[in-house]
């Protein structure tokens, strides 16, 4: 008897952990954000002010030089020598922000680039024999007010991301995790031990509070002791962010970079997935397919509705929390195909076959995968891809044992934003997760898929879904 009540007590206790796995950890108020708005905004405002510069100098040039430019050939000409400096600046590094906040620095790349553009524009109207046309009193005097301006405007724009950003292009986190670490000027130290964030990737939740922390800061640097850096560096891997471990020695991390915090060497161990040129084009391209198809879904989704509603009471969407980008936690949304009394809102039991819990509509929907549409407004609110690795329930399963207990680089899969669609869906890996096969087919794509981005890779997956869209494994 004593036996039976203490089994049950256990089962209870793995019952109250897993609900815990999902109530989101208190954290500071005052944890410092991302600047990558303020660097992308620096960007922006140094390109429109060199551009607005050149555009100034030769308008002056033309007044300096008593020639009557009409004003298409004056724009002509700003806009061929704004396209040439646009592509020269970008290619010496004179719009990047450490050279936006060091005037000299920046001053000498956008000088030599407007020297590039210059060249570049005699050169094409020697061989279009455009001199008839072509003031070269008016253009050279120009060029000489912009090689004048461009320093005064180079200056403005650095005293300006010195006023507003304080020199500091990142911002930077410091966990100290039970040892001894004095803050430097810009850095914000947050005690492991206090605010519970551990090396522990055999709970979801300290996953999720971990994602939450490191999703919202350009740099986090581990101060840890030795026992702990390689337990830490395997747990961050998966996090989506650049972060660094305080470390002397550096032989057993293997580290992707090395780079130092005031006086003391750091290993990167961690980095993002994706540069921030494949993120906005990725993004972009998820935005605009998903706009486009909109209109043409609305139809579906409304009948959809409709029939939901029609055949059984209870909500038409359901919502369900699952391990997204940096295993952070986020609410999926789907089209309810069960009955509201037996929804599993935590995931802890995989759909079968023949499963006495979905609806007559909901075993149409899932089958012709119309349950999963709801998604695109994931996909609007930036919570998920059109392509990515699926997500997956905190609770979910293979052969009784949590995914991550089968291998743990199933935390490195959330490195990338979770998609409507992925690499493992189109090769038929879908369904309920009753044999380890089933999860570590799912994993291996994931993981390929991560390793192998390109925009051509969702094209070709996307392509290749409506082949899958109704599937044996869809139930």
């Amino acid at each position: 008897m004593a036996t039976s009540n203490q089994k049950m007590l256990a089962t209870a206790a793995e019952n109250d952990n897993a609900r815990a796995w999902l109530v989101p950890a208190a954290l500071p108020d005052d944890l410092p954000t991302s600047r990558t708005a303020w660097r992308i905004g620096l960007i922006a405002a140094g390109v429109s002010l060199d551009l607005a510069t050149l555009f100034v100098s030769y308008a002056l040039g033309s007044w300096f030089g008593f020639t009557a430019i009409p004003k298409h050939s004056l724009a002509v000409t700003w806009l061929a020598i704004a396209s040439i400096y646009v592509a020269v600046a970008i290619n010496n590094g004179a719009f990047r922000p450490k050279a936006l906040i060091h005037p000299r620095q920046g001053t000498a790349r956008a000088a030599g680039a407007l020297l590039c553009s210059v060249g570049a524009m005699l050169l094409a109207a020697f061989f279009l024999q455009a001199s008839a046309t072509f003031s070269r009193l008016t253009f050279g005097l120009g060029t000489a007010v912009a090689l004048i301006a461009l320093p005064f405007a180079r200056h403005f724009i650095a005293r300006v991301a010195w006023h507003v950003m304080d020199g500091r292009l990142i911002s930077t986190l410091v966990i100290r995790d039970r040892v001894e670490y004095s803050a430097r000027e810009g850095e914000y130290v947050l005690d492991a031990e206090r605010y519970g964030l551990e090396p522990n990737r055999d709970n979801p939740a300290v996953m999720d509070r971990l994602g939450q922390v490191f999703g919202r800061i350009d740099r986090v640097v581990l101060a840890c002791r030795e026992s702990d850096r390689r337990d830490w560096a395997k747990t961050v891997q998966g996090m989506d962010a650049n972060v660094e471990v305080l470390v002397p020695e550096l032989a057993e991390l293997d580290p992707l970079a090395i780079g130092k915090l005031g006086d003391t060497m750091t290993a990167q161990v961690a980095c993002t997935s994706l540069s921030l040129t494949d993120r906005v084009i990725k993004r972009t391209f998820d935005l605009c397919l998903t706009c486009a198809a909109l209109p043409l879904l609305t139809p579906l989704l409304v009948l959809a509705a409709v029939a939901i509603k029609l055949d059984s009471p209870g909500p038409v969407l359901f919502k369900q929390k699952r391990i997204g980008l940096g295993n952070r936690l986020f609410s999926v949304y789907k089209f309810r195909s069960m009955r509201i009394e037996a929804t599993d809102s935590n995931g802890n039991r995989s759909a079968a076959r023949d499963d006495d819990r979905v609806t007559r509509v909901g075993r149409f929907i899932r089958r012709t995968s119309i349950d999963e549409l709801p998604q695109r407004r994931n996909v609007l609110n930036g919570t998920m891809s059109l392509v990515g690795p699926r997500p997956h329930a905190a609770a979910s399963t293979a052969e009784d044992k949590y995914f991550w207990t089968i291998d743990q680089r199933y935390w490195d899969r959330h490195a990338m934003k979770p998609g409507v669609t992925g690499l493992a869906q189109v090769r038929g890996y879908r369904g309920a997760t009753h044999h380890r096969s089933d999860f570590t087919n799912r994993l291996y794509a994931d993981l390929e898929y991560l390793s192998n981005w390109t925009l051509w890779t969702d094209i070709r997956i996307l392509l290749s879904t409506a082949r899958v869209i109704v599937h044996r494994n869809a139930f």
